[in-house]
């Protein structure tokens, strides 16, 4: 039996806020028969029971599909998808909404006091039956939504950081259900990084202050309307018992201060004053498709330590675990006014006490702390709003009891709420081990962007984006927050005139070098090979155009000499072993020039002009780097890039690995490698057999590595492999939570269990697991954008499962075939 699932709009399930044409249709099919294939669809949309579209189509395709019809704004639509297969029809149905004109204006208090948290409210009467009401909210920097006394999704750090002159995304929520007679909307605002005035740069990075934007539309069952804007004397401000808020620095919670009824209708109050209109200018208002903020898991502690004796009043709690997020801290009965200081870190010292320096003080001039001050009620809560941190300890002063209490905080990890779309256990507990710890630290790096550490910098690096992004896409539903970054970068380029290392925002670090300003070319690549994301190729292609232009001005003899090169090698940058930044920089420009050379031809357009570009490129590689007696190039990476992207003269690419084999051997198998150089060189030993080599390099715990990282217990990637657990081994500063290192991590999927897209999206593709070298067993399960692939290795037998509508080559010893949908086992 064939069924149809998991629809989506625009790579979303049930998007509220979207525009009104160009939308972009998906579905997928499963199927216990064999080698079903979708011969048609059948797209149906209908609003209020009105058919606006409706065709039936001869077509295999089920990603992407986008209709010619321009939809109405305001407007919510039900549709329907049939396909038509070769093992009967199925269908499914599902909705989006259109986003409403938007009107009115941002608004924000008459008298502004630089941190402090701002409630913005209005009363609402709804005398007649409600049919629909959707609230778009938009507060900057971050701003909570609030009907009736609660909040209405558990949505951190929302709308996301974008570059506000250019874009600021606003929210949509359904209140229908929420609505009564009498009603008070309230957002509550906090700094966020729009408004943030207290760290790095002090106020460099502003955008303005405290603000907000909201509009909630009411239909209403005798058609009438209403239309509910922020606008000057309407909408009514005071600010909130959170005295002080950054989103690195923390906050401060007075809770004498609380005023519970402050959004419930008829609230009065001698605080309350008009709100006015905001003048600073700002972007386009754009409806967030992407997922929110949201608690991904609640931690509880797994140690408490009482220093300085037991009168101190100082307790360092272990979450057991290194995480991005926050605390809800639940104080003992204690007396008005009494004051809880929690300060938050990633280490602790020789003695217990927590070690600030890897969340970079210095950098930002603040500690990272929330503050919170005891109204003296009973059963007192209070988990900060607009605020994270990246930690794994919490020192908490002002507990001056002589016993713990395990109770007083508990951890609430916050990230992008992305579905999990892979899966994967092998019988090594190495690798296993650091699975785990690369994907908690993939969800510790992504607020709204993908972050380089969510501790110490918060900031949308692109060189770790574009390292990142092919392991991120294996695991988790990155089509909606790539391309929303990507918007972000392309727009970083607008306000600049130049490419930048950071997106968004001001704090751009200078103009972006070859390992992180191709984040323009490989990110959408990635996405149309594994997503089969066409889209992100139309919107970037200009500006991959104009990067390989930048690079192609800078190179010398079609040589780049200029970028950080393989960041964090163990070894260190100074090192001879570690590849030359002319070698890598050089490299990434030959193989972007062939990525877009492939994006041409995707989009119908002539790709020759970069094919005779990157044929020169390699041309000059292997003139200047490479040692034609030997077979080398000199550098582990240099090697396994050249062998990976087919730079390498194709005869010598067996002698390439062997040379590659002997280089590691006589090195002791030390990890000479960064986040660059594993990339490629890990990959290409397990596809060529050498699993077993790659093996030591990662874990042979030789030097440092990824093995001594973990038996120093790591609970998150580090930024450097060097670094000690305890202690920051006399560093200034170095992040304990840094997904940089995880780039090659795809390889838990492509080689190791053998999944690779043939055509974009799996529509094809083959399963070909390494077996030299490899674990014993493999099990890895991936969602693709065509359903659900298995490829289940034990041995000498493979288990596999193909989703319906696609094609799968199996390799696996003597077998090579294709197969279609259905589940088979081969015996090597």
């Amino acid at each position: 039996m064939t069924k149809l699932y998991d629809l989506t709009v625009e790579r979303a399930k049930r998007p509220l806020a979207l525009p009104e044409k160009g939308l972009r249709f998906g579905w997928k099919l499963d199927s216990d028969a064999q080698n079903v294939k979708q011969t048609a669809y059948r797209l149906t949309i209908r609003e209020n029971g009105k058919t606006v579209y409706d065709e039936k189509t001869e077509s295999d395709r089920t990603v992407d599909v986008t209709p010619d019809v321009t939809f109405e704004a305001g407007k919510m639509y039900e549709y329907e998808i049939t396909s038509y297969t070769t093992d009967g029809q199925c269908s499914a149905s599902d909705f989006f909404a259109v986003s409403h004109k938007m009107h009115g204006v941002f608004i924000k208090p008459k008298k502004h006091i630089e941190g402090a948290c701002v409630y913005f409210r209005r009363d609402i009467l709804c005398k007649k039956p409600v049919k629909r009401a959707v609230a778009y909210i938009a507060g900057l920097g971050y701003g909570t939504f609030y009907l009736n006394g609660k909040r209405v999704d558990e949505i951190y750090f929302d709308a996301p950081f974008t570059n506000y002159e250019k874009t600021v995304l606003y929210r949509a929520y359904d209140i229908t259900s929420l609505l009564c007679e009498k009603n008070c909307v309230g957002v509550h605002c906090g700094e966020g990084f729009y408004a943030q005035s207290r760290v790095w740069a002090n106020k460099a990075f502003k955008y303005g202050d405290i603000c907000c934007f909201a509009q909630i539309n009411v239909e209403y069952e005798d058609g009438s309307a209403d239309e509910i804007c922020t606008e000057p004397g309407t909408w009514q401000t005071m600010y909130s018992p959170t005295i002080l808020s950054n989103v690195h620095g923390g906050e401060i919670h007075d809770a004498r201060r609380e005023t519970p009824g402050w959004c419930t209708y008829g609230f009065v109050d001698e605080d309350l004053r008009p709100a006015v209109a905001d003048t600073v200018p700002k972007g386009e208002l754009c409806g967030a498709v992407m997922p929110p903020c949201r608690v991904i898991r609640r931690i509880r502690p797994v140690a408490v330590n009482h220093l300085h004796g037991e009168d101190s009043g100082i307790w360092v709690y272990d979450m057991g675990q290194n995480f991005a997020g926050t605390v809800t801290l639940r104080p003992p009965k204690s007396a008005e006014g009494s004051t809880y200081i929690l300060r938050f870190a990633e280490t602790v010292d020789e003695n217990g006490q927590i070690d600030d320096r890897s969340i970079g003080v210095y950098h930002v001039y603040c500690e990272q702390q929330q503050i919170y001050i005891a109204s003296g009620k009973d059963n007192e809560e209070w988990t900060p709003e607009f605020s994270y941190h990246g930690f794994r300890y919490v020192e908490v002063t002002g507990w001056y009891g002589r016993d713990a209490q395990p109770d007083l905080l508990e951890g609430i990890a916050i990230s992008t709420d992305f579905e999990q779309k892979g899966k994967v256990e092998t019988s090594s507990k190495d690798l296993n081990d650091l699975q785990t710890v690369m994907m908690r630290t993939i969800r510790s790096n992504y607020h709204g962007m993908p972050e380089d550490c969510p501790a110490r910098e918060k900031c949308g690096w692109l060189g770790d984006a574009q390292i990142v992004s092919d392991t991120a896409i294996y695991n988790y539903d990155m089509a909606a927050p790539y391309e929303k970054y990507l918007r972000d970068v392309r727009q970083s380029r607008d306000v600049y005139g130049d490419w930048t290392m950071i997106a968004p925002g001001k704090r751009t670090c200078g103009w972006g070098s070859p390992l992180w300003g191709c984040a323009q070319i490989v990110i959408p690549y990635k996405l149309y090979t594994l997503c089969g994301d066409k889209r992100a190729l139309e919107d970037n292609f200009k500006y991959m155009c104009d990067w390989i232009e930048h690079e192609l001005k800078r190179s010398k003899d079609l040589l780049i000499d200029e970028g950080l090169g393989d960041w964090c090698p163990p070894v260190g940058h100074g090192d001879p072993r570690r590849i030359p930044v002319i070698h890598s920089s050089t490299f990434m420009f030959f193989e972007e020039t062939v990525m877009l050379a492939d994006i041409c031809r995707a989009l119908g357009k002539d790709g020759s002009k970069y094919d005779e570009l990157a044929s020169r490129i390699k041309e000059s590689v292997n003139r200047n780097f490479y040692d034609k007696e030997n077979k080398t190039y000199g550098y582990y990476a240099s090697n396994a890039a050249a062998w990976l992207l087919r730079a390498c003269p194709e005869e010598d690419r067996d002698a390439l690995v062997r040379s590659t084999v002997k280089l590691i051997e006589d090195n002791g198998y030390v990890m000479t490698t960064g986040i660059y150089g594993n990339k490629y060189l890990i990959p290409m030993l397990f596809e060529t057999g050498h699993g077993d080599v790659a093996m030591k390099v990662m874990f042979g715990r030789t030097f440092f590595d990824f093995g001594t990282m973990l038996d120093d217990g790591a609970t998150s990637l580090w930024e450097c492999l060097d670094m000690e657990g305890i202690g920051m081994k006399g560093r200034t500063v170095a992040s304990y939570d840094h997904p940089m290192h995880s780039g090659f991590a795809y390889m838990y999927y492509a080689e190791l269990a053998g999944i690779k897209p043939v055509e974009p999206g799996f529509a094809e593709f083959e399963i070909s697991p390494c077996l030299n070298g490899a674990p014993e067993k493999v099990y890895a399960e991936y969602d693709s954008a065509n359903g659900l692939i298995v490829s289940d290795r034990s041995g000498d037998t493979l288990k596999i499962k193909v989703p319906a509508n696609t094609v799968c080559r199996v390799r696996f010893g003597r077998n090579d075939v294709k197969v279609g949908s259905g589940a088979y086992t081969f015996i090597k």
